[in-house]
């Protein structure tokens, strides 16, 4: 028979890898946890879990009952907190996607202003680029997300979602601190014609490289890809190549990397809060936008070249 805890038990099963931990999040023993899924194997008649020795994984009933069963528990929790909203306490857990710039410079002080007003709200926090929470936000498996895109390589998402723009950053070029133009006051991209990039996996980061660049007659020799801009300010460092970085990655720049700003006409990049377009929110969900629109204007004047909207 499947049941809401065996429910439950499935899917921390399925993101842990194993019984044991499964056990401790859901504050069960290992031979509870494991009495829930054989009784949930038995009731079905199938076996939904392949046990190994190093990480259990689910089978191909198991990954289909819990496709399903991910949007009952998903319900069943906004339902939970919806319920407390009117008895004045938020609870539950909020998924929240993000970059991970935003999540180092903006976000600390948003979050801790959340938890703050609703201690009993948990927050799961992912790093994430606008490709894969964008379609984990459709698939029901974020409640919102902080992505970016840029002025002249704007997102296209599906029509469900809701975008918001919160701000906007500079642009520049992250050189090492030996190169040539690193003392200049600003440059443009084709100063940078002849030299190895240092590019974003993102789709829109490619985007905008490619029609920033076209635009000066040239296509950029790409010689590595990273999401990671502390990666990236290392390679700069290290004399692999230059960048395009926005400002919210050069708070915490690299001692041998100089950030040169790039002329004004190639546009920002821009922080939006994605969300669904439903009739009803649930409340966490409303609260913790609600915060973070309050909030981001004051969090974004601490650093220089991130612009309020």
């Amino acid at each position: 028979m499947i049941t809401l805890q065996r429910l439950e038990t499935l899917r921390q099963v399925a993101r842990s890898g194993s019984f044991t931990a499964a056990a401790e999040t859901l504050g069960h023993t290992q031979s509870a946890v494991s009495q829930q899924i054989a009784a949930l194997e038995q009731g079905l008649g199938v076996s939904l879990v392949a046990r190994r020795p190093r990480r259990i994984s689910l089978t191909p009933a198991g990954r289909l009952l819990l496709e399903r069963g991910n949007g009952i528990l998903d319900d069943v929790e906004r339902a939970s907190s919806d319920v407390r909203a009117l008895a004045g306490v938020i609870s539950g857990e909020i998924r929240v996607a993000t970059v991970a710039t935003a999540a180092a410079t903006l976000l600390p002080t948003i979050i801790a202003r959340f938890r703050d007003r609703y201690p009993d709200a948990r927050i799961r926090l992912d790093d994430a680029d606008p490709d894969e929470s964008l379609p984990a936000l459709m698939a029901g498996s974020l409640d919102l997300a902080v992505v970016f895109d840029f002025t002249q390589a704007p997102l296209d998402p599906d029509p469900l979602v809701q975008l918001d723009l919160l701000c906007e950053e500079s642009l520049y070029i992250g050189v090492a601190r030996n190169h040539p133009l690193a003392d200049r006051k600003r440059v443009r991209i084709r100063d940078f014609a002849d030299e190895p990039w240092i590019g974003g996996n993102a789709q829109n980061v490619r985007r905008l490289l490619s029609r920033l660049s076209s635009t000066e007659g040239f296509k950029p020799r790409v010689v590595l890809e990273s999401e990671d801009y502390g990666m990236v300010q290392g390679m700069i460092a290290a004399g692999m190549g230059v960048a395009l970085l926005p400002a919210l990655a050069t708070f915490y720049l690299h001692p041998e990397v100089v950030a040169v700003p790039l002329v004004s006409r190639v546009g920002r990049r821009r922080i939006q809060l994605a969300t669904l377009d439903v009739p009803v929110e649930a409340a966490l969900v409303r609260a913790f936008s609600a915060i973070l629109r309050k909030n981001l204007a004051s969090a974004a004047r601490r650093f220089p070249g991130v612009h309020p909207v």
